[in-house]
């Protein structure tokens, strides 16, 4: 199907307004870097500064031979050189060039620069997703600001058409519609707030199953509450498990930008992961995880 003259530019031209007024792009020498950048500059749109962010690691990328120390090499030109390359994709981007670990020197560099928003890919190994974490997981948990993780081979446009947020009961769903509404309304992209209720089924085993029409209603009303005055649709969801159920739905109805809030839970912070980190490592498009 060919495109109009007016539906191409609408479709390749970003965003007027910006999200974010200073978007930072985590790269590196990785295809996933070209997927960062562009999910930077979407939320950046026409007004927002870009800033690339490249960390030249000391030690080895070997696994558990991280620990050794490998001789120094002529890591600047290297790096400044990436950046340069890089740069060429978000016209007008700023760079910066660090050295040392990547997830504590770019934690360091945030709480000197204070950038809106963080970017990385969503590039990891299956152990490393599963149990020691990745420089995104981490960085998505720990920085003080939102963490948007593009996710690698999805096809993305400049502009969102649909932006969905993850809300539930709780002190985080505020700010969660507030990012999304933000994104979305420089994007002017159709804007959803999603829940997944309790499946019926579970509390079978108490012997007792709530009506489910009055289990509806009291949700709708939750909802209600929740999204109060925003202008937006209102998605109820069952599921046993929550992530899952959002990252079909998403699938299903071509959401584009996810919104989650980061939740900290101790142990499953460390090793068990959550829902944020379900849907940074599974969603079917990008993910912004909110603070």
């Amino acid at each position: 199907m060919v495109s109009s003259p007016e539906s191409r530019s609408k479709d390749e031209s970003p965003a007027q307004k910006s999200a974010f007024d200073t978007v930072a792009v985590c790269v590196d020498y990785s295809d996933a870097a070209h997927d960062a950048i562009e999910l930077g500059r979407a939320l950046a749109g026409a007004e927002g500064q870009i800033v690339l962010v490249h960390v030249a690691e000391i030690t080895s990328q070997l696994g558990w031979v991280k620990m050794i120390a490998i001789p120094d090499l002529d890591w600047e030109p290297i790096g400044t050189e990436l950046l340069k390359r890089l740069s060429e994709e978000a016209a007008g981007a700023e760079t910066v060039l660090l050295r040392g670990h990547p997830s504590i020197s770019i934690m360091e560099w945030v709480e000197r620069a204070s950038p809106d928003v963080i970017v990385c890919a969503a590039r990891h190994g299956v152990v490393s997703r599963t149990v020691l974490g990745s420089v995104s997981s981490y960085l998505a948990y720990h920085l003080p600001c939102p963490v948007a993780i593009a996710r690698p081979g999805i096809e993305r446009r400049p502009r969102f058409t649909h932006v969905a947020a993850c809300v539930d009961a709780d002190e985080q769903s505020h700010l969660v519609l507030e990012a999304a509404e933000r994104v979305a309304g420089a994007h002017l992209a159709r804007l959803s707030a999603v829940h997944v209720m309790d499946d019926l089924r579970t509390y079978g085993h108490l012997g007792w199953v709530p009506d489910p029409l009055e289990w509806r209603q009291e949700w709708e009303a939750m909802m209600d509450e929740i999204v109060r005055d925003l202008r937006c649709e209102q998605v109820l969801l069952e599921g046993v498990y929550a992530g899952p159920a959002i990252t079909d739905w998403a699938a299903e109805h071509d959401v584009d930008l996810l919104i989650a809030a980061a939740h900290r839970r101790g142990v499953e912070r460390w090793f068990l992961g959550g829902f944020a980190s379900h849907l940074a490592h599974h969603a079917p498009c990008d993910v912004l995880i909110s603070r």
